[in-house]
This record gives structure tokens, sequence and C-alpha cells, in this order.
């Protein structure tokens, strides 16, 4: 048998190597797939993403006495669901608040009576006696005896009442003209207020007028109504 030469030994040395490198390749293209292309028989198992997390859900069970709240899951809420188990809601019902009571009508209130008006009272314009009139000759102004009563009054009042004030009025017939009677009434009024100032009588609290012949007191056309017609008057204010 002859000797294998050295051209033999490089050929068995380069089919050994030859042989390597396909075995080599054969690895990785089963470690590897997808950078060769191999098929899916020989696929290395890939990693799924992790599950999401189930967020847990805090339910705060109403009961008294201050136990903690209880932590739980969707899946233990459905599992209490299914057992008939029922959870307090977290929301508690407040007291209902008691209303309030009606208030009391108020009674009406009664009518006040109306204030009886008071009684006049006797004022300074009214003097407590009457003063008469005092009366004159024809075509006189003079003051008679006869008038010193009246004027007595007249003073005796304005004393005892000294706002008392007063108007003299005085009077003619119709005998004679108008102008001449207007100023014998006139004359007549001052000697009436004259014999007030002598006695002492404030003359401001005196007024005089003479009217003449225009309001007689007795309406007749003889001496008798005449001489009721010539007259002084006292109006007190």
């Amino acid at each position: 048998m002859p000797l294998p030469t050295a051209t033999t030994y490089k050929v068995l040395l380069g089919g050994s190597l030859l042989l390597g490198l396909a075995d080599l390749l054969a690895l990785n293209l089963w470690a590897a797939p997808e950078y060769f292309g191999a098929s899916d028989t020989h696929a290395a198992p890939t990693l799924s993403a992790p599950p999401p997390r189930v967020p847990t859900a805090t339910v705060s069970v109403a009961l008294t006495g201050g136990k903690p709240p209880v932590h739980l899951t969707p899946a233990d809420t459905a599992t209490s669901v299914a057992t008939g188990a029922m959870l307090a809601p977290t929301a508690t019902l407040s007291q209902p608040t008691a209303a309030p009571p009606p208030t009391t009508a108020s009674a009406p209130t009664t009518a006040t009576a109306p204030s009886t008006a008071a009684a006049p009272t006797a004022t300074a314009a009214a003097p407590s006696a009457a003063v008469d009139n005092i009366y004159f000759e024809r075509g006189s102004s003079r003051i008679g005896p006869d008038a010193q009563s009246s004027l007595q009054v007249a003073v005796r009042e304005m004393r005892a009442k000294p706002n008392l004030r007063v108007t003299i009025k005085g009077h003619a017939d119709e005998v004679g003209s108008a102008d001449f009677n207007n100023w014998l009434s006139l004359k007549r009024a001052e000697a009436a207020a004259g014999a007030l100032r002598a006695a002492g009588i404030d003359g401001r609290r005196i007024e005089v007028k003479g009217i003449g012949m225009a309001e007689p007191l007795d309406p007749g056309h003889d001496e008798q109504a005449f001489a009721k017609n010539r007259r002084v008057e006292f109006a007190w204010k």
C-alpha cells in the first residue's frame, strides 16, 4: 500500500475545514434564524410584553367602629358580587334635619278706638261776661252815662286776660250822607277805644273800624230803628 502524499494530506485537511464550517453555519442558523431567514421550526422563543397592571380600587365600607378601609381589586369585587356579598356605599346618608316648627300667626292687633275729641275749652277770645253795645244820640259820638257799665265790663275782661284783643266797630243810622255816617261811625268807635285806654288798657290790643250805615241792626226806617243802629259793638279775638 503506497504511503499518502503531501497532496493527500492537504485534501483531507481542506475537507475537514469545510465540514467544520458547515457545522458552524448550521449552528448559527438555529441560534439566530431572524438574521439568516431560518424556518419557524427552529425559531427561538420571543419574550411577550408583561401583563398590564390591574389597578386596585379602594372601597370604603361605611361601618361604624373606626375600621380601616378595605382595598379590593376588580377580581375581588367580582368575587364578592358572585357570592352575594354587598358592600355599603362610600357616601353616608346624612340624618334628615327636622323641619322648623310652623310659626304661630300673631293675633290681629285690636284697632285702637279713636280718641275722643276734647271738649272745647274757653279761649282767650271769649270773655267770661257779655259786653253790651253802647248807643249814641243822633249825630253825636259822646259816650253817655248809660255806656259806663259796658265799658267797665270790657276793661275788667281785658285786665284778666292779657292776650285778649278787641275790635271796636262803630255804626250809624241812615240819616245823612254815606260819607258823613262813615266818619261819624269811626268817631264813635274811637270814643269807646279812648275810654279803654284811659282805664289802662294797651292801645295795641284795640282796633277801631267805622262801618257807617252798611250793617243796620234794625232794617226799619223809623226813629226806633235808627236808635238801635246808632251803636258801638265789641268783637273779641
